[in-house]
């Protein structure tokens, strides 16, 4: 690689490769680059010193919660200079997992004018941003999985052939008035260890053999003076998840109540905390309120309430699990999952009868109703009403059999992982599946949602109508009792 100079570049024309558009971004992209350039239009720095065989490329480092990442998009601004000719160049483009000096090449496409057409720019001074996507349907996607363990990725664009090349480019430099040439910003270098070049080797003519971060290049004779013209556009494949729950908190009226999350995905994240389903604002006693910990100071006794944070990141949002403020006693919470066997409807939104009885004993300690969210999880708060101690607990569902567990060690915080699969076909809600219930199910028969006979304890699968697959259930769960 040899000089370089800058060119002022009007409406720079995407290239377009494998048919997508610059609008294929999804909810969850993210665009990065080292470039301050305009991509659409605006004054460039071309590196007509490029050889055939030479490659520019940019890495990106991010948190490692960021993998793995599919890449949807990648673009190189290159231009020509006063052409006398129309240039037609041979490009490539490839992806690093790691840095291209010690990392795994995931990827390389090289233009054949067939799916990646060549860079042409006619006679004078024009700018080509190449854009190079794979389409979404294809199921061989560009897929980032951080093996390197470096949390880096590299995208880069090479010439694989000049229009116009020299005979030996170690003791001459293509000719700048035939030939197009990568580009780089006009506003200063900003990451010199982030920006890479691949070059010839044409010992001490040029710059080193082989791949070269700019800081390790010749400032005025072989480091360029800006960042590549590379842009990027990424979607993380990694789901928001909260591996720490915010935690009930007891305590006394005046003393500090702190919820913390920890959260790990796709970010940036943003944080909102609620009580009782309402925004919290910071103010004279309340601090992170939109941050990863929220802190009452002092407390007062308006402060007892249920609070959970959602969390927000270009993926979506997720919301935690309830913690409960609580003076005095001690609050208990029962929680776990609840699986209703053969059912294909909607399970967010059921909800669940609850018993707690002491162990051995029949007289409920507690009684209340679960709502069931995604997966059939629930969280019930049952207050002070639960002391420590051995318990049974008994669920039941609208037309499923009460299903009990025996003997379970409650703390003064309550359970967790209390998990039951309850049988269905009870109907009629007498805890056995029997005629009663065929005669729920027989006077519903052919119903559907909206029908004058419909009903939800004959629609036994869900499925929003009452037919064989429920005489079915039925007849596979007949004479079957509950607990």
């Amino acid at each position: 690689m040899h000089s370089s100079f800058a060119s002022i570049v009007r409406g720079v024309v995407p290239i377009l490769a494998l048919g997508l558009s610059t609008g294929l971004a999804s909810a969850c992209s993210v665009v990065t680059t080292h470039s301050g350039a305009n991509f659409g239009g605006g004054q460039f720095v071309i590196q007509a010193g490029f050889a055939e065989g030479e490659a520019a490329a940019a890495s990106f480092t991010l948190p490692a919660s960021a993998f793995p990442l599919k890449l949807n998009l990648a673009e190189m601004v290159f231009a020509t200079f006063s052409a006398t000719v129309t240039t037609t160049t041979v490009w490539d483009v490839f992806v690093y997992d790691g840095t291209p000096d010690t990392g795994e090449l995931i990827f390389s496409e090289v233009a054949d004018d067939v799916v990646l057409p060549f860079l042409r720019l006619g006679p004078g001074t024009a700018g080509t941003n190449i854009q190079f996507s794979i389409d979404p349907e294809d199921p061989e996607q560009i897929i980032v999985y951080n093996t390197t363990g470096t949390n880096t990725f590299t995208v880069g664009f090479g010439i694989t052939q000049h229009n116009d090349p020299p005979a030996n480019p170690c003791l001459a430099p293509p000719n700048r008035f035939t030939n197009a040439f990568p580009t780089t910003d006009a506003d200063g270098l900003s990451q010199p260890t982030r920006n890479w070049l691949y070059a010839i080797d044409c010992g001490p003519l040029g710059a080193p053999a082989g791949w070269s971060r700019f800081s390790q290049l010749i400032p005025g004779l072989t480091r360029p003076t800006g960042d590549w013209n590379i842009r990027v556009t990424y979607e993380s494949l990694n789901e928001i998840q909260i591996t720490d729950q915010p935690d009930s908190i007891n305590t006394t009226v005046g003393q500090p109540a702190i919820f913390t999350v920890v959260a790990e995905g796709a970010g940036p994240f943003t944080y909102q905390w609620l009580k009782n389903n309402q925004p919290i604002s910071n103010g004279p006693r309340i601090f992170g309120a939109t941050s990863e910990s929220l802190v009452i100071f002092p407390t007062i006794a308006d402060d007892a309430a249920d609070y959970r944070v959602q969390i927000t990141s270009p993926c979506g949002t997720l919301v935690s699990d309830i913690a409960t403020l609580s003076f005095g006693a001690p609050q208990s919470t029962l929680s776990g999952t609840v699986t209703l066997a053969d059912f294909a409807g909607t399970v967010a939104g059921r909800t669940v009868a609850v018993e707690v009885v002491p162990a051995g004993g029949s007289t409920a300690t507690f009684s209340g109703a679960a709502t069931l969210g995604v997966g059939g999880t629930y969280t019930l708060n049952m207050g002070t009403s639960v002391p420590a101690g051995n318990y049974d607990v008994y669920l039941k569902g609208s037309h499923w059999l009460r299903k009990k567990m025996a003997n379970l060690a409650f703390t003064a915080t309550g359970r967790s992982g209390v998990n039951a699969t309850l049988v269905n076909g009870d109907s009629d809600g007498d805890n056995e599946v029997g005629g009663g219930d065929l005669s729920v199910v027989s006077t519903a028969f052919l119903s559907a949602i909206g029908d004058p006979g419909y009903t939800d304890l004959a629609d036994l699968d869900g499925d929003g109508e009452v037919g064989s697959s429920d005489l079915s259930i039925l007849s596979a769960n007949f004479l079957l009792s509950g607990d």
